[in-house]
C-alpha cells in the first residue's frame, strides 16, 4: 500500500459555502421549521456554518470518532438545540470497527487502502441507519439539508436514509472519493445511479482534490430533488421563453434583453483582448531578460 499524494483544490473553500447558502434559503422558504443532519461531523464546522446563520430550527451531529465526538460535544454547547449522537450512521444497525491514524479526519468504517499515518487506531462502535433513528424521533420530514462525508462509507448512509429522503426531500451534499483511498469504498457512478433512482439531480461539484499526477481524488456533491433541480436550471432559460414571463412590461422586458446581450457581447470581446494581452505579455517575457542581460 502507498500514500497518495494530493494537492488543494483551486475551487476549495468559502465559494462552495456560499453557493450552498444561496440554495438553502431558497430552499427553506416553504418550510416552517428545518433540521440539518450532518453524518460525519468531524469538528462541527459545517453545522456551524448554518446554524449561527440561523437557517435551522436544530440539527444533529453524527461522530463515531472519539476524539472528534469531544470537539463536537463542546462546540454544541454554544448553540441552542444541537443533539451530538456518537453513532457511526450506514444501512443496517449493530456494532461495527472504526479504523483511524494520526489524521483525525480520515477515520471510517472502512480499513485504509493506503499506508495509514502513524499509529493506526481501531474502535469498536455502534452504527445505526437515519431512518430508524429519525423515525424513532419522529424527524423524519423535518429534514432541510443532509450532509454526508463518512471516508467512502457514504453509499451505505444513503440506503438507510431511502424512507427520510422520500419524506423530506432535502437537499444532499456529501463527498465522492475517485482514489482509492478506502477497501470497499463507494464508487461515485453507483452514488449517481443510486440519487437517480430515488428522484434525485446533481447541481453541483466542489472541493474539488486532485492526485500530484493531475487526476481527480475527491470532491464534494450537491444534489438536489428533481422537482428544486427544475427551479434551478430556470434561470438559464430564461432568454428561450416567450415574451412576458418575466412579469414586467414588454417593452421594459425587450430593453433588458437587450441590455443582456450587450453586455455578453461585451464580456466576449474582453475575454478575446485578455487573450491578446496573454500572448503580448509572453512575448514581453521572452526578449525582456536578454536585454537585461545585454544593457547591464
Amino acid at each position: 500500500m502507498t500514500t497518495i499524494p494530493v494537492c488543494f483544490s483551486p475551487n476549495y473553500g468559502e465559494s462552495f459555502f456560499l453557493w450552498l447558502d444561496a440554495q438553502v434559503r431558497s430552499d427553506l422558504r416553504s418550510k416552517a421549521a428545518s433540521v440539518l443532519i450532518d453524518v460525519g461531523a468531524y469538528h462541527g464546522d459545517f453545522s456551524k456554518y448554518f446554524l449561527e446563520r440561523g437557517l435551522f430550527s436544530g440539527a444533529v451531529l453524527f461522530e463515531p470518532n472519539p476524539r472528534n465526538a469531544d470537539i463536537v460535544e463542546e462546540f454544541a454547547r454554544t448553540l441552542p438545540n444541537i443533539t451530538v449522537e456518537r453513532l457511526a450512521v450506514g444501512s443496517a444497525s449493530g456494532s461495527v470497527s472504526f479504523f483511524c491514524d494520526d489524521q483525525a479526519a480520515t477515520g471510517s468504517v472502512l480499513p485504509y487502502a493506503y499506508a495509514p499515518n502513524g499509529e493506526l487506531n481501531q474502535y469498536s462502535v455502534s452504527m445505526s441507519t437515519l431512518d430508524s433513528y429519525l423515525e424513532g424521533k419522529g424527524m423524519e420530514h423535518e429534514i432541510g439539508l443532509l450532509k454526508i462525508d463518512t471516508q467512502g462509507h457514504d453509499l451505505e448512509v444513503l440506503k438507510g436514509a431511502e424512507r427520510t429522503l422520500a419524506a423530506s426531500e432535502p437537499i444532499v451534499v456529501m463527498e465522492m472519493l475517485f482514489a482509492g483511498l478506502y477497501s470497499g469504498q463507494s464508487a461515485p457512478c453507483d452514488i449517481l445511479s443510486w440519487m437517480s433512482a430515488k428522484g434525485y439531480r446533481l447541481a453541483g461539484l466542489f472541493d474539488e482534490h486532485y492526485s500530484a499526477e493531475g487526476w481527480l481524488a475527491w470532491c464534494d456533491a450537491c444534489f438536489v430533488p428533481v422537482s428544486r433541480a427544475k427551479q434551478l436550471h430556470e434561470p438559464y432559460q430564461i432568454r428561450t421563453f416567450a415574451p412576458g414571463l418575466l412579469g414586467m412590461p414588454a417593452e421594459a422586458e425587450r430593453q433588458l434583453r437587450e441590455k443582456v446581450d450587450e453586455l455578453e457581447a461585451q464580456n466576449a470581446a474582453l475575454i478575446a483582448r485578455e487573450a491578446e494581452l496573454a500572448k503580448s505579455r509572453a512575448e514581453l517575457r521572452k526578449w525582456r531578460n536578454p536585454l537585461r542581460i545585454l544593457f547591464r
